[in-house]
């Protein structure tokens, strides 16, 4: 996994989320989707049972029967019977068991043939007639073919959903991390280009990115600047050295051609001993700048004549050989 770019970590991160929140929502529903569909089944299946009490009507001495008993309404199949479960109307399901006892007013759960359905059973009085039994029957596997039906369907669209998920997914990191690809590539143009003066400039921004850019730009500044004061300290250091370098040469160079008493050769000694001692100052200046910059000693100031400075400057040159 450490392996992988953070924005490969990320699309993946996002599309398991996805996918388990999707499998989870779509889980919740379908089971509170099947006890709702059972539970619709059974009141419709007491509704249609319950309204066909007035299909029924005894006249000129015998029954008579809306047709309405025979359409299917919802999958709900009616028949009527007498009292001694003889049928007297109606019809019924394939695969139901015919000899089935009445429940009065109890919706029951029964199997036949593989199949499941829920029978209800209500008796009814006819005017001008003894007591009937109105049995409404519907098929449960029928109610969950359809709601399978709909599972297989959901279960076909979630790869689908997880693809786009996991494009969406790339596509909004992608957008997010960009600020973090320009970072990349700033550092990188500075390692290969040494170009101390490139900087992100992500703009106005209130989140952490924005706020890691502009802490870079603020930390790219500072090096440029630290860069800047160390080339041209190195240039002043190199400037001051190079005065007295060049006097104790030119002293030596002068006693070996032209001293020729001991009064000259010292009169050159104490030139090359002033520079010396000058080098030595001017090393110890810097020891004490460097001593400055990391906190480790503070500064002591005094007041100078710069005449005598200049003075002395000139004094310590080297005087032009006679000829």
């Amino acid at each position: 996994m450490k392996r992988l770019s953070l924005k490969t970590r990320l699309v993946l991160l996002h599309t398991v989320l996805m996918t388990l929140i999707a499998c989870a929502v779509l889980a919740l529903l379908f089971s509170l989707s099947s006890h709702e569909i059972l539970t619709s089944v059974q009141r419709q299946l007491e509704e249609r049972v319950s309204e066909s009490f007035d299909s029924v009507q005894y006249v000129a001495g015998h029954l008579d029967f809306d047709s309405d008993l025979m359409e299917l309404k919802n999958g709900i199949y009616l028949s009527v019977y007498e009292e001694d479960h003889e049928l007297v109307y109606g019809k019924i399901p394939y695969g139901f068991p015919y000899d089935l006892e009445f429940s009065n007013g109890m919706v029951r759960t029964i199997s036949g043939e593989g199949r499941e359905f829920y029978v209800l059973d209500l008796s009814f009085p006819v005017e001008d007639y003894h007591t009937l039994m109105m049995r409404g029957i519907v098929s449960i596997s029928d109610a969950e073919q359809n709601f399978r039906y709909t599972l297989r369907v959901a279960l076909l669209l979630l790869p689908a959903l997880i693809v786009i998920s996991a494009v969406g997914g790339y596509f909004l990191t992608r957008k997010a991390l960009d600020p973090v690809d320009r970072i990349t590539r700033t550092v990188r143009r500075i390692q290969r280009e040494h170009d101390l003066s490139a900087r992100v400039r992500l703009g106005e921004g209130k989140d952490e990115i924005y706020t890691l850019a502009g802490t870079f730009d603020d930390l790219l500044d500072a090096i440029e600047v630290g860069v800047k004061r160390e080339k041209q300290f190195t240039s002043d250091v190199s400037h001051e050295l190079r005065t007295p370098v060049a006097v104790i040469l030119a002293q030596c160079n002068e006693a070996q051609r032209y001293a020729q008493t001991p009064q000259q050769y010292d009169q050159a000694l104490q030139v090359i001993d002033r520079q010396a001692k000058k080098m030595s100052a001017l090393i110890q200046q810097l020891l004490q700048m460097t001593r400055l910059e990391q906190g480790t000693q503070r500064a002591n100031f005094e007041e100078a004549d710069l005449s005598e400075l200049v003075e002395i400057q000139c004094a310590e040159q080297p005087a032009l050989p006679h000829r």
